[in-house]
């Protein structure tokens, strides 16, 4: 336990508490980034097991100008990898686009629309993704993964990144400032609210940066269906959903990013999410019981060779 609070401490004090950062994101006109994101998540299944899911995505980012002045990121994906492996009788799904032709087809005609449309988002004064243009080309023929990976939750998932919120004005050591995630599912939303501290500086790739942590609550609510879903399947798992009475009865996420003040970027983050959804009817036995999921994301940005 001393370690961890040692850690803690040296980055608090290695940042003096008079200055103060501007924590804008600075997008170099006519330069490229990779962008690399892990995705592991782990859902208790009552009687069964677990459920494990690995997600991996790479991406390449493009900054351009934009009308009036402002910028512009154009992302080409360039990798992907899932690997779902199930406790129940049922069959795992793989896919790597190095081997395109050996896994989900289904995935694989997702990850193809992908890379055909390239996605253009246009960027704020303060660098912060505002818009995205291109969704509406992602198909992957599949009803149920759309709404995993459909339109709404790629522009989520693109605008919120690692640092959802940015401090309207400069910021010194120990200040706050709040973020909101709201991340929808097939069967309902998850809302996250929470808060950003500048901690201090952190040594990372030989150089120091500042450390930003962040702490939130998880709320959700699976008992109300969406009115405007038409889809038979989507429609069947809400029903299911529904009758089970499925709430989010605890969660909480917490994280640390990184912060390049030269480059004015961010350019690390680890992120862990806990969550337990209460079930007022499991179906095998009808009776109440609970499911822990537990997920872990990490991001890491480079300059593109």
């Amino acid at each position: 336990m001393m370690k961890p609070l040692l850690t803690l401490w040296l980055s608090l004090t290695l940042l003096p508490a008079q200055d103060q950062v501007d924590l804008r994101l600075d997008w170099q006109t006519g330069k490229s980034y990779l962008q690399q994101i892990t995705l592991d998540q782990v859902i208790g299944v009552p009687r069964h097991g677990e459920a494990t899911a690995h997600t991996e995505l790479q991406m390449k980012l493009t900054a351009r100008e934009a009308k009036g002045g402002a910028k512009s990121l154009q992302a080409n994906f360039s990798a992907m990898k899932i690997a779902v492996d199930l406790p129940l009788p049922a069959t795992d799904e793989r896919f790597d686009s190095h081997q395109p032709k050996e896994g989900n087809q289904e995935i694989a005609t997702f990850y193809q629309s992908l890379k055909a449309a390239p996605l253009k988002m246009a960027l704020d004064a303060r660098g912060k993704i505002k818009e995205v243009q291109g969704l509406e080309k992602l198909n992957s023929g599949n009803a149920v993964l759309n709404r995993f990976f459909g339109q709404e939750q790629i522009k989520n998932f693109l605008q919120q990144g690692g640092l959802v919120e940015l401090p309207t004005g400069a910021v010194s050591r120990g200040d706050h400032w709040p973020y909101q995630m709201a991340f929808p599912t097939p069967v309902g939303k998850l809302l996250i609210k929470g808060q950003y501290t500048l901690a201090g500086t952190r040594e990372y790739e030989d150089k120091p940066h500042l450390v930003i942590q962040m702490q939130g609550q998880v709320q959700g609510d699976f008992t109300t269906a969406a009115a405007q879903e038409t889809d038979p399947e989507v429609l069947r798992i809400q029903g299911m959903m529904l009758l089970m009475g499925v709430k989010v009865k605890e969660g909480s996420t917490s994280g640390t990013l990184l912060y390049d003040s030269v480059r004015r970027l961010l350019v690390s983050s680890e992120v862990t999410t806990t969550i337990r959804l209460s079930v007022a009817k499991y179906p095998e036995n009808g009776q109440p019981t609970e499911i822990p999921i537990q997920q872990k994301m990490s991001l890491q940005l480079r300059p593109a060779p």
